[in-house]
């Protein structure tokens, strides 16, 4: 049953981030209609989205969760849609 809660709490922090990611993805297309990104924006937001999924995992992993690799795939999604410039 607990493990349950935590997997249904998890999902729920997912579906909170993809909601918050929507928003500020909504805002940023308005905001930046007209910029492409360049090589060097696009590796460096790669690096940057490698590096936060990495903490994330460990993170999780430390409060004894398994991240497998469709959870890893979600994060790298919500952490591309939130858009910090």
């Amino acid at each position: 049953m607990a493990e349950m809660d935590s997997l249904q709490a998890r999902m729920s922090s997912l579906e909170r981030r993809i909601a918050e990611a929507r928003e500020r993805l909504t805002l940023h297309s308005t905001l930046h209609q007209d910029h492409a990104a360049t090589l060097d924006e696009l590796t460096e937001r790669y690096l940057h989205l490698q590096q936060q999924l990495q903490s994330e995992a460990v993170g999780l992993e430390a409060q004894g969760m398994h991240v497998d690799s469709f959870e890893k795939t979600v994060l790298t999604w919500i952490n591309g849609l939130t858009l910090s410039h």
